[in-house]
């Protein structure tokens, strides 16, 4: 999905269609991207990516960590071969080197809330959510505006729309471990429903089980629903700013896709 917002943005916004660079951009995110799911996997245990196994499973920590590192050095790389205009490409290794940051910090504290069974309250989460998800899909977007030297004004509300998206994949993904619904239930923590739950009662259940209960007990998971609703018509309001008619219709598509809304 990211190297394809990539290509939707760069095409949206280019006056000059430059195939190798849409091809290269593209590359560059996925080469980040794979990076972290590679990265991801060996932080949180997972077997299995996409029905395989996993990089760390098949072949051991210490070359899936050699892989991800080799396929962050590759996008670099990439990054800076990318025939674009200098103070495009300083802005383009800017977006990119933000995004690694704070897609890690992100991460790191998912991953000590995790291990010290913390829970944040619900402006930490939805920061988080920006960092850890929202950030893979804005350098995806933002990357694609900028090397088509997009307006800055439509460059700003695609950063607001990834970071609403970020939120809202996050809310969803929650709701569907929550309801049973989710491939992977061994991990299912939940935590924006907790977050939820903490700003609302003093109540701090011990076990999973008794965490599921009381957020049945209160019908947390319907307010996640107001939440998951309100995040997609923030959206749709960034959407509907945009100049792009092009870009509107071809995210809101995407919108409509992923997150099952007519």
């Amino acid at each position: 999905m990211r190297p394809l917002l990539c290509l939707l943005s760069y095409s949206a916004y280019t006056l000059h269609q430059n195939d190798q660079i849409a091809s290269q951009l593209m590359l560059i995110v996925e080469c980040f991207h794979k990076a972290s799911l590679i990265h991801d996997d060996i932080e949180d245990g997972d077997e299995f990516r996409y029905g395989e196994k996993t990089t760390h499973f098949e072949n051991g920590v210490p070359q899936a960590v050699n892989l991800g590192d080799y396929l962050i050095g590759q996008g670099y790389l990439k990054l800076s071969r990318l025939q674009v205009p200098v103070h495009i490409k300083a802005q383009l290794l800017d977006l990119f080197a933000h995004m690694h940051v704070e897609s890690t910090v992100g991460q790191g504290e998912e991953l000590v809330a995790f291990e010290e069974h913390r829970v944040f309250n619900k402006e930490k989460m939805m920061e988080l959510f920006k960092q850890k998800t929202g950030s893979a899909i804005r350098v995806s977007l933002v990357s694609g505006a900028l090397a088509a030297q997009a307006p800055l004004h439509e460059v700003e509300l695609l950063e607001r729309f990834s970071d609403w998206f970020g939120i809202a994949y996050q809310i969803r993904d929650d709701l569907t471990e929550f309801r049973g619904e989710a491939i992977d239930q061994e991990r299912a923590s939940f935590p924006f429903l907790k977050s939820l739950l903490l700003d609302s009662t003093s109540i701090r259940p011990q076990t999973t089980a008794e965490w599921h209960e009381i957020l049945v007990l209160n019908a947390v998971d319907k307010r996640a629903e107001d939440e998951l609703n309100d995040a997609l018509s923030q959206m749709r309001d960034c959407l509907n700013q945009l100049e792009s008619q092009k870009l509107r219709l071809a995210l809101l598509s995407v919108v409509n896709r992923i997150f099952d809304r007519a």
